[in-house]
């Protein structure tokens, strides 16, 4: 028998730094390139990724976790980020980007957040993707981004629904979304 030390996740966030993930910085740099900046960003369910920051350092970005010890480490390092769950934040002002990737809840938990017109970036992990697929009225779908080879370049509906369909749902393929109404 191996003998593993459990898990403290006070003592984690206590001594991790916050994450940057160089590909989903290319992503959202990629995002802007064909949608615009965004001025506010929205990224419920973060843990202690930070790549937005990164990525859209002239919007202003708004981290939000269910976890205090995940926000405590942001806040540390200077992020803005808010302890809370994500379905009763009710934001002074509607974001224009909301990011759900991985996020534990429904697409419908987020998406109050955002402004009519607003955009999504999400990947299938819990089903987001999925959901707003199955309700086109309420959400336009522009695409995948393909990030696997260079230039990086947006999938039109059609074969991002085919791969959508034939691809495992941890794969992380990210789709772009506007909210409509």
């Amino acid at each position: 028998d191996i003998d593993f030390p459990e898990f403290d996740p006070k003592r984690f966030y206590q001594s991790a730094e916050p994450s940057y993930s160089e590909d989903l910085i290319e992503i959202y740099q990629f995002f802007q390139s064909e949608f615009g900046l965004p001025r506010r960003v929205f990224y419920p369910c973060c843990d202690r990724d930070a790549s937005p920051t990164r990525a859209f350092p002239k919007s202003e970005v708004i981290q939000l976790d269910i976890s205090e010890d995940a926000v405590d480490l942001l806040k540390r390092h200077g992020i803005e980020a808010l302890s809370g769950d994500v379905r009763k934040y009710r934001p002074e002002e509607k974001f224009d980007l909301l990011i759900l990737l991985n996020p534990c809840i429904k697409t419908r938990n987020a998406t109050h957040t955002i402004k009519r017109g607003g955009h999504i970036i999400a990947n299938d992990y819990h089903g987001n993707t999925t959901q707003m697929l199955r309700n086109p009225f309420k959400y336009k779908f522009h695409g995948t981004i393909h990030h696997g080879k260079k230039p990086m370049k947006m999938l039109d509906t059609k074969y991002s629904k085919r791969l959508l369909n034939e691809t495992n749902p941890f794969f992380n393929l990210y789709s772009v979304f506007t909210k409509r109404f």
